[in-house]
C-alpha cells in the first residue's frame, strides 16, 4: 500500500504517493518544512485543518508564517506517483533500453534535449502533449524515468532502486536482500526529477523556479540573479552580515509566482536550495530583482524593458525554454514581472560597499541602526565619467504586452544571452 504525503509549496498543493516495495522509509532533504500542517491528520483532502478550522475540501486557506495566505485547492495541483522502474516499464527491458539509446542518438532533433547534471545525464523528450524525463547515472545506466502530460496534474515517476542503510546513508548498488537496508530511489536523481516535474506543472499557472538567491528585508524580497560562480551567495552573505533585519529565503531555486487576483509578484522558498540549505515555507512580495556581474568597481543602474527581459530570461529552467509551449508561458510570467518589479544590474566587487549601494538604490539611504556594524574600509567608488550609467533609465512606456519587442530581441541574440552552466538544468 502506498504512503501519501502532502506538501504546500509556493501556494500549490503537492501530493507525493510512494508506491515502492519498502514504502517510503527515507526523508528527501529539504522537504520536511513544506509538509502540510493543515492536512497533518489527513492525506485525502477531507480532513479538518487544525490551524484554520475549516474543511480542506471547501477551499481553506493555508498560511506560510503569516507572510502570504492563499486558497488551498480541493484537489492537488501536482500529484507525483513514485514507483519502481520495473513497475513502470510496459515493454521488455531490452526493447526499452534500445528506445532510450535511440532517443540519445537523436538529441539534436527538435523534440529531444540532453543536458548534464552533477551526478549523471538527463534526456528530455516529447511527443504531442506528452513529455518524458530520463536520468542516467555516471555509468550510463537508467536511474529514473518521469512521464508528464500537458494540463494533467498527475506525474508518474519510475525509479531504479538501490540499497540504502536505514541510518540514511547510501551503501552501494547491490542485488538481493541485505539486512539493515531498504530499497529506495537515488535521492539526488529523485529530488532533481521532482524539481523538473514541479516546474512543468506550475509554469502554465504563472509560476516557475528561478536560479537565484533571495534576501528578505523589511518584509520584502530582493532577488539576486547571475550565472553560477558570479557571487550570488557571497553577495547575500554581505547583506546578512552587515544589514540588520535580513534573512535568507532560498539560495538556489526559489519559485517566482504571479498572483492574478492581487496583481502581485511573490517569491517563495522551496525544497531546493543548493548549498545554502535554506528551506523556508514562506512567500514575500518582490521589491526588486538584481542581476549581478563581477567588476573592478561598484556601480548599479535600473534596466529598461528589453535589458530587464534579457536579465531574467536565462534564469528560468533552460530545458523548458527550448519548448515552445513552456517558453511562451515563461515569457507571459516575465511580462507580468516587468510590469510590476524594477530590475537592476549591479556590477560589483565582493565587498560590503556593493551591498550598501544596491540596498540604497532599492530601499533608500540606510540608517545607522540598519547597519549592523560600519563597513570595513568600503571600496570608494571612482569618479564616473558617464553619470548616466549610475541613474535609472528614463521611465519606460508600458505597452499592453511589454515583452513582444523583447522576445524578438532575445531570439535574435539567443546564443549570446543564454550562457548556461551545465548545473543549471
Amino acid at each position: 500500500m502506498g504512503t501519501d504525503q502532502i506538501y504546500e509549496i509556493a501556494g500549490f498543493k503537492v501530493k507525493i504517493v510512494w508506491d515502492l516495495p519498502d514504502g517510503q522509509k527515507f526523508e528527501l532533504p529539504g522537504f520536511a518544512p513544506f509538509l502540510s500542517k493543515i492536512l497533518s491528520g489527513s492525506v485525502d483532502g477531507t480532513g479538518v485543518g487544525s490551524e484554520v478550522g475549516s474543511e480542506v475540501g471547501s477551499g481553506v486557506a493555508f498560511r506560510n508564517d503569516a507572510h502570504k495566505v492563499l486558497p488551498l485547492n480541493e484537489t492537488e495541483d501536482v500529484r507525483f506517483e513514485i514507483v519502481s522502474l520495473e513497475e513502470m516499464q510496459r515493454t521488455p527491458v531490452a526493447k526499452y533500453e534500445q528506445d532510450i539509446e535511440q532517443d540519445m542518438e537523436n538529441e539534436m532533433e527538435k523534440d529531444v534535449w540532453g543536458f548534464d547534471i552533477d551526478n549523471g545525464r538527463c534526456v528530455l523528450s516529447k511527443q504531442d502533449n506528452f513529455y518524458w524525463l530520463r536520468i542516467f547515472d555516471t555509468k550510463g545506466i537508467l536511474s529514473l524515468q518521469m512521464e508528464m502530460e500537458r494540463g494533467h496534474p498527475g506525474i508518474r515517476t519510475g525509479c531504479r532502486l538501490i540499497h540504502m542503510k536505514r541510518v540514511g546513508t547510501v551503501d552501494k548498488n547491490l542485488s538481493g536482500s541485505i539486512a539493515g537496508t531498504v530499497m529506495v530511489p537515488d535521492p539526488d536523481h529523485l529530488r532533481f526529477a521532482l524539481w523538473m516535474g514541479m516546474a512543468f506543472a506550475v509554469i502554465p499557472g504563472m509560476a516557475a523556479p528561478v536560479h537565484a538567491s533571495v534576501i528578505i528585508h523589511q518584509g520584502q524580497a530582493v532577488v539576486f540573479l547571475g550565472e553560477s560562480g558570479t557571487g550570488k551567495s557571497t553577495h547575500t552573505r554581505l547583506w546578512l552580515h552587515n544589514i540588520s533585519g535580513c534573512s535568507l529565503l532560498n539560495d538556489d531555486s526559489p519559485i517566482l509566482r504571479f498572483h492574478q487576483p492581487e496583481k502581485a509578484i511573490y517569491i517563495y522558498g522551496s525544497p531546493w536550495s543548493g548549498k545554502g540549505r535554506a528551506y523556508h515555507a514562506e512567500g514575500y512580495p518582490v521589491a526588486a530583482i538584481v542581476r549581478l556581474e563581477q567588476a573592478p568597481a561598484n556601480k548599479t543602474h535600473r534596466l529598461n524593458i528589453i535589458k530587464s527581459f534579457a536579465a531574467l530570461y536565462p534564469s528560468f529552467p533552460p530545458a523548458y525554454l527550448r519548448d515552445e509551449w513552456l517558453q511562451e508561458a515563461i515569457c507571459a510570467l516575465i511580462s507580468e514581472v516587468l510590469k510590476r518589479v524594477p530590475v537592476f544590474r549591479l556590477e560589483c566587487l565582493p565587498d560590503v560597499s556593493a551591498a550598501i549601494l544596491i540596498h540604497k538604490k532599492i530601499f533608500g539611504e540606510p540608517t545607522e541602526e540598519a547597519l549592523q556594524e560600519p563597513p570595513q574600509e568600503p571600496t570608494e567608488e571612482p569618479p564616473q565619467e558617464a553619470p548616466q550609467d549610475l541613474t535609472e533609465d528614463p521611465p519606460q512606456e508600458a505597452p499592453q504586452d511589454p515583452t513582444e519587442e523583447a522576445k524578438q530581441k532575445i531570439r535574435e541574440n539567443l546564443p549570446g544571452i543564454l550562457k548556461q552552466d551545465k548545473n543549471e538544468a
